[in-house]
C-alpha cells in the first residue's frame, strides 16, 4: 500500500517478513525500495526480523554519516531522561515523608 497505516500494510509486513527471514538487510531494502509512504512499514518489518535473525545493527549503525553525532544525541538523551527521573523520584520521596512524618536526608518534615 501506498499509506503508512500498519493496517493497510500488515500482509506486505508479513510477507516480507517471511521471504526475507534468513537476510534482514534485504528485506529492508526491499521494502524501501516498494516506494509509498513505508517508514512505518519498515519499523515494524525491522523489528520482526530483527526479533527473527537474532542479529544486531551495530553495524549499520556505524555506517551512518553522523554516526558520532546521533550517539552523542541519543546519550545526552538518556543522561536527561535519568536526571529527570531521579529528580522526580526524589520528589516523590519527599511527598511521601511529608505525608507520612518520615525522615528523609536527616530532616523530619513533621516533627
Amino acid at each position: 500500500s501506498s499509506a503508512c497505516y500498519i493496517t493497510d500494510s500488515w500482509p506486505s509486513v508479513l510477507y516480507l517478513a517471511y521471504k526475507y527471514c534468513d537476510s534482514p538487510e534485504a528485506g529492508l531494502i526491499s521494502n524501501t525500495n516498494l516506494g509509498g509512504d513505508n517508514v512505518h512499514r519498515g519499523a515494524v518489518l525491522a523489528t520482526l526480523l530483527g526479533l527473527a535473525s537474532g542479529g544486531s545493527l551495530a553495524d549499520h549503525f556505524s555506517q551512518l554519516v553522523d554516526n558520532v553525532a546521533i550517539e552523542l544525541e541519543i546519550t545526552q538523551l538518556v543522561e536527561a531522561v535519568s536526571s529527570n527521573a531521579q529528580e522526580e523520584m526524589a520528589g516523590a520521596a519527599k511527598s511521601l515523608a511529608l505525608l507520612s512524618g518520615a525522615t528523609v536526608g536527616g530532616f523530619c518534615y513533621r516533627c
